[in-house]
């Protein structure tokens, strides 16, 4: 078996760090210290900040080999990225930007979803194995306040993305996906002790349409309900089939934290819990559900970090356990007129 290795991987860093002239590994280093950085609170950037940075990212990724997800394919990739982080009304701004063009050759993954879930059973898959071509537009941010009264702060964490591709050979799958998160946070002084509170919803669509180029011909497909089992249909525009594809998902969740700062020890303790929600559907101009997927996320993460400014001691600790149910919708439409 060959390995999967990247063959060629050209990169392009280019970064402007207009405090001290940091150097990348420094950058890295701040980032890894700064433990409220690091955690789902975004109000907590205040307490633990990072140095006014600008970095931009690019590099061209070729892999090749049988040492791999199924789902990958051998790549050709484009990836560019511009992050950066700055001083705002006595908080903190951090922004990223990510463009991706990914073409993914020699799949052994036929469904006609961009991006398939491993808890999600319900989706539509044909018997083609073929190329992909994506593209995809990330936005990330955070933000926090100061104190107020010396004593609470507030902040917001907010993302954005779209997705879009292409299945190259018959039946062509045409998708695209888009999905937001949006997380308030406050944070409580007492002390050098700090209490935290972040609210999370996410939520997102994603919409394939199946359609042959030989619009003459039929195509095998098959909707997948769960543990093996599958219903067999066809694509095609002179016959009824399957048509549009629709999974819609929705996230509601709530952290806690608890850190504590003082000059050469910080500690951060920040547990979670969300509950995801899939809704599964096909054939718009006769809509049919097929099932709903509920996950439910509990989890959590300590970090410790001492040291001085050239040596950083850094222990993280996390866990995490998920429960997964569903329910397949079974519909029956009337035929009699």
């Amino acid at each position: 078996m060959r390995r999967y290795l990247p063959a060629i991987i050209i990169a392009l860093a280019i970064g402007a760090l207009p405090l001290m002239g940091q150097s990348p590994a420094a950058l890295e280093m701040e980032k890894a210290s700064a433990v409220w950085f690091n955690s789902s609170n975004a109000a907590g950037m205040t307490v633990t900040s990072v140095a006014p940075f600008e970095v931009i990212d690019a590099g061209y990724h070729i892999s090749d080999g049988e040492y791999r997800k199924y789902t990958d394919g051998n790549g050709r990739n484009l990836d560019i990225s511009v992050e950066g982080a700055t001083a705002l009304w006595k908080g903190q701004v951090w922004g990223k930007f990510t463009y991706s063009n990914i073409t993914q050759r020699d799949t052994k993954y036929n469904a006609m979803f961009l991006n398939l879930d491993e808890d999600n059973p319900f989706f539509v898959a044909d018997r083609e194995l073929s190329w992909w071509k994506k593209q995809k537009y990330e936005l990330e941010m955070k933000a926090s306040t100061p104190f107020f009264r010396d004593r609470v702060a507030f902040g917001i964490e907010a993302e954005y993305f779209t997705e879009s591709g292409a299945k190259q050979i018959d039946p062509r799958g045409y998708g695209s996906e888009y999905g937001i998160l949006v997380k308030p946070s406050a944070l409580l002084k007492l002390g050098k002790s700090y209490v935290g509170l972040a609210l999370d919803y996410e939520g997102g669509n994603m919409r394939m349409t199946p359609i042959n180029n030989a619009y003459m011909n039929s195509k095998a497909a098959y909707i997948l309900r769960g543990l093996g089992n599958n219903e067999a249909t066809v694509i095609s525009l002179l016959t009824t089939g399957v048509g549009q594809v629709f999974d819609k998902k929705n996230q509601y969740g709530a952290s806690l934290q608890y850190g504590f700062v003082n000059d050469s020890f910080k500690i951060l303790a920040d547990i979670y819990g969300n509950m995801r929600v899939w809704d599964f559907s096909h054939t718009p101009n006769r809509p049919e559900a097929i099932g709903t997927t509920k996950r439910t996320d509990l989890g959590g993460k300590v970090q410790m970090i001492g040291g001085s400014d050239k040596f950083l001691h850094r222990l993280v600790a996390s866990g995490s356990m998920k429960s997964t149910d569903g329910i397949e919708y079974v519909q029956v439409f009337n035929t009699v007129f």
